[in-house]
């Protein structure tokens, strides 16, 4: 072919295309879009595997009525203003029953693991596992607490590798809600009843038959094994979850099973009945959607190449106190986990030991903030956060600790973490504490710019003194790396994954308050790493729009789209971390695109200005062909000059600005 002719048909093609405006809509089912707006549209189905239940016994068409669970849901960012587009959940439903077979099968095979432990009804001992925190009373005609136990990781595993409940659903999670009262030990009413009993008149005459799943950890740091034994459901190992809705009762929950909540509660007529308990099945649907399946944000989620915490460790102990600081922090393991979360990026955890004396005015305010109030709960006494918070970032002392930046290339998140001597802990207090209520301590706070946390030297050595586990435990404590991986999880967008229903409190992540664990969930990955993408490929479409596409730029908007699909493909099939690569892409040649401007023959149409547009394409096509082709940026962002330093600028899709990274500043 000849080479004239080589050049002028890709550049009648430009040509063409440059004289439409870009839109955005991806098609196909179910796929994720985002429209040219920032509106962004995520569908997930969610799988229902009903275990125990008969198809009578719940109306499947009603449980998945809008009116009883989502059938979309708008994502919230909770502690900050989404700056551009938005993201909306759209869900499909797909219940289905296990057959009678598979749920024998399933039965069979918990039933192997069982332990049942006796523990007298009444305050928290010395018993292993510890007394059952819910029935806490030795006043009541329930004497003795027979509590059957089965190992939360291996019915997770059995209840994914059944096949009798079908495939996964793709994009989407499966959640197991049971009822096994015909099958395992379980509550009854009438035990619950001699619990509730008022007055009571044959105190410690009854024996309750509640089970439970449980896990069992151990501190990273110091060593301590803790039991968590009464959880009524488990998951996020997977992209699974399951509840029992016959287990329990929890302390940690309130909810009495399901066999003893039909009888206690008048919910009308027999023919009633089924509607309540469809309700009472899709209130669990509910939130488990939206702790798990499609949870918000707590901070917006931003992409960048490279997140270095920075770990400020201050020993505020008596010299000489043990155990030693360098012991509480497990640099390796944090790395790991956080690793494991933003998997696409360089990830970095520096920790820097010092004693708390060396620093005169940091100590200082710590001991400005140091209250005598008295939290009566953990028997802790406060040091105030919000002081040593305003000193920091208010009053602008960060700076002199480190200059952190924020930007595609590195965000550094900053952590001052206090190993506190006696029992002092950080905590928020508020107007009312000193009259009505004591405060409550926390061992760590995220604060979007940076991380607050505290452990007490009793932390350090509860061992010594812990009853809950059964068994003293000299040396024994609890560490920062837990903390450290939760608050920065928080850091990076993750939020509590019961912050709608307290039943997702038992779930496999660090993110969660009763199980111990320092893991991510899938859950949270999940989050994470659909937030990344989401953010990338709502400003690749946003500024594709804004440019509009015209002869210079018409090469990087093809690109941009070209990297959006792919990256929608891989996203549609819950490959996140596969998606980010060309979410980047797609981000990095849109901006590449507004650089290069839409102003040469951008936005004409018609037939008038389509001849013009072949004509001027024929008499310049060679030199066209040449820029459009050899002089595309080879940086991915386009660059600009800094008015300070006369350095080149680079876009920055996390900030929507230019940025000098030799001045460190937005421009």
């Amino acid at each position: 072919m000849d080479s004239k002719i080589k050049i002028a048909i890709p550049i009648l093609v430009i040509l063409l295309s440059g004289l439409a405006q870009a839109q955005g809509a991806y098609s196909g089912s179910p796929t994720a879009s985002t429209s040219i707006t920032g509106a962004r549209t995520v569908p997930l189905t969610i799988k229902i595997v009903l275990i125990g239940f008969q198809s009578t016994d719940i109306n499947t068409t009603y449980l998945v009525s809008r009116i009883n669970i989502p059938d979309q849901k708008q994502q919230g960012v909770l502690a900050s203003s989404q700056s551009m587009g938005s993201v909306t959940f759209n869900f499909t439903y797909q219940p289905v029953f296990a057959d009678a077979s598979t749920v024998s099968n399933l039965v069979a095979n918990i039933t192997t693991m069982s332990k049942t432990i006796n523990t007298a009804a009444g305050p928290q001992g010395s018993t292993n596992p510890s007394q059952n925190p819910y029935f806490n009373s030795s006043s009541t005609n329930v004497g003795t607490v027979a509590n059957t136990f089965y190992d939360a990781n291996k019915v997770e595993a059995l209840l994914n590798s059944e096949q009798g409940f079908g495939s996964s659903p793709i994009p989407g999670y499966t959640l197991f809600i049971a009822d096994l009262h015909s099958y395992l030990p379980s509550l009854t009413t009438s035990e619950y009843d001699a619990y509730q009993c008022n007055p009571c008149l044959s105190v410690g005459s009854v024996t309750a038959h509640p089970h439970y799943y449980n896990i069992t950890v151990k501190d990273p740091d110091l060593g301590l094994v803790r039991p968590r034994p009464f959880m009524t459901g488990w998951g996020g190992s997977g992209r699974s979850s399951f509840i029992d809705l016959s287990a329990g009762p929890s302390d940690d929950t309130g909810e009495p099973p399901i066999q003893v909540a039909q009888d206690i509660r008048t919910v009308g007529p027999p023919t009633y009945l089924l509607a309540w308990r469809t309700q009472y099945v899709a209130d669990y649907v509910s939130g488990a959607v939206f702790n798990l399946f499609g949870p918000d944000q707590l901070y917006s989620i931003n992409y960048s190449a490279k997140y270095v915490f920075h770990l400020f460790v201050y020993d505020a102990r008596p010299f000489g106190s043990t155990p030693p600081i360098t012991s509480t922090v497990n640099a390796s393991l944090i790395k790991s986990r956080l690793s494991s979360l933003v998997p696409f990026a360089n990830v970095s955890v520096i920790p820097e030991f010092r004693t708390l004396a060396s620093d005169p005015g940091l100590s200082k305010i710590v001991t400005d903030a140091t209250t005598t109030v008295f939290d009566g709960f953990s028997n802790d006494t406060i040091v105030d956060a919000r002081v040593v918070y305003n000193w920091l970032n208010v009053e602008r002392h960060l700076s002199h600790f480190i200059n952190a930046t924020y930007s595609t290339d590195q965000i550094d998140i900053p952590e001052f973490i206090f190993a506190f001597g006696n029992n002092y802990e950080f905590g928020f207090t508020f107007k009312s504490d000193l009259v009505q209520r004591g405060p409550d301590s926390i061992f760590g706070v995220a604060l979007g710019d940076l991380v607050l946390i505290g452990h007490s030297e009793k932390d350090f050595n509860i061992g010594s003194s812990y009853k809950r586990t059964g068994a003293y435990q000299p040396g024994k404590g609890v560490g920062f790396s837990n903390t450290i991986i939760h608050e920065s999880g928080h850091e990076l967008g993750l939020v509590h994954p019961f912050s709608y229903d307290p039943d997702e409190d038992f779930v496999n992540s660090v993110m969660a308050y009763y199980p111990g664990v320092n893991t991510y969930s899938q859950f949270d990955r999940d989050l994470e790493l659909r937030g990344i993408n989401d953010e990338l490929l709502i400003y690749a479409q946003v500024t594709i729009a804004k440019a509009g596409s015209s002869l210079l730029n018409s090469g990087s908007i093809s690109a941009s789209e070209a990297a959006m699909a792919t990256a929608e493909q891989k996203y549609n099939a819950m490959d996140y971390e596969g998606a980010v690569s060309y979410s980047l892409m797609a981000a990095q040649d849109a901006a590449n695109a507004q650089a290069q401007g839409g102003g040469l023959l951008s936005g004409f149409s018609g037939g008038l200005y389509l001849i013009l547009g072949i004509l001027l394409g024929t008499a310049i096509g060679v030199v066209l062909g040449f820029l459009v082709f050899h002089k595309r940026s080879h940086g991915g962002l386009a660059y600009y000059r800094c008015p300070t330093c006369n350095r080149a600028l680079r876009w920055d899709p996390a900030m929507g600005r230019w940025y000098c990274d030799y001045c460190q500043k937005p421009v």
